[in-house]
């Protein structure tokens, strides 16, 4: 079945479906040819930490413990997770799942409550090493970021195999970066997987609260943009500015190597200045949300 274009029809048609539906971004695990070369790109989504055990043992609280995640702290890590300002709507059948699965982002996954005394002040979500060589992986988190550091110590007694274990910090997280970072963390810029913004104008619109929060309504209300499928043009008042479809995708969300600001740097006038105040949005991390 090779060259007769059939996993094309396919991507086209599940793009038409989603949009059909009232979607307009497309969250894709991977980054294949295929999805490349059909405006789907990759998007920065989080540092990366390498925690060494010297480190976690010299940042380590003892009064802190950890506690296996049951069914009885499903409302606990909920309030924690619907308390961080970029994530997503995760109903509670979500936790049920990881609860039945034990997978996250397709791999074998333990979520653990910190606890100071009798108050569950955090949880992370750990990937388990795939192999005696493979260190374990934070991929989600929510609550107290000082007792996540004082805790990392258990958290690789606790994950066995290594003496070490990485962490990944959503982009939106800037001030746990900074954080780790006067701890003497240097944290690399990690891709996330590919994104598709199906329908530009839709999408806009959708994000148009967040806009009036950083312009103010009335010039927020100014900012469109037209659709032209291979194209896409950005208007403030009477100016525009037209991208291709995977540059403005890359403008919208930002990418490890800082593409947005080479797109703006190479534009001049309110336009360039207005769209770098709007971009790039902070794009979500998947953690349990991944299926």
């Amino acid at each position: 079945y090779r060259g007769r274009g059939l996993a094309s029809k396919l991507l086209f048609d599940a793009f038409a479906r989603i949009e059909e539906a009232g979607g307009s971004l497309i969250l894709i695990s991977g980054g294949r040819g295929l999805y490349r070369r059909n405006a789907c790109v990759p998007v920065l989504r989080s540092m990366y930490f390498e925690i060494s055990r010297s480190f976690a043992d010299k940042n380590a609280d003892s009064e802190l413990t950890l506690k296996s995640f049951d069914s009885s702290e499903i409302a606990t890590v909920s309030a924690l997770y619907r308390r961080e300002p970029v994530r997503f709507l995760r109903p509670v059948e979500d936790y049920r799942y990881f609860l039945d699965s034990g997978i996250v982002m397709s791999h074998p996954s333990d979520l653990w409550l910190i606890k100071r005394g009798s108050h569950v002040v955090a949880y992370v979500v750990v990937q388990k090493g795939g192999t005696a060589s493979t260190a374990p992986q934070i991929v989600e988190y929510a609550g107290d970021r000082r007792a996540i550091v004082q805790s990392l110590a258990m958290l690789i007694d606790h994950s066995g195999g290594t003496d070490s274990l990485n962490l990944f910090v959503p982009v939106a997280d800037e001030p746990f970066c900074w954080q780790l970072q006067d701890l003497d963390l240097t944290g690399v810029k990690r891709e996330g997987w590919t994104v598709r913004i199906q329908n530009f104008e839709q999408f806009l619109q959708s994000m148009r609260p967040y806009f009036a929060e950083i312009l103010g309504t009335s010039l927020a209300q100014s900012v469109t943009v037209e659709d032209s499928d291979s194209d896409i043009t950005f208007f403030v008042g009477k100016e525009q500015l037209t991208l291709s479809r995977d540059d403005a995708t890359a403008l919208v969300f930002g990418t490890a190597d800082n593409r947005e600001r080479q797109i703006l740097e190479e534009h001049k006038g309110t336009i360039a200045e207005t769209l770098g105040e709007l971009f790039p949005i902070p794009a979500p991390w998947y953690g349990l949300n991944y299926v």
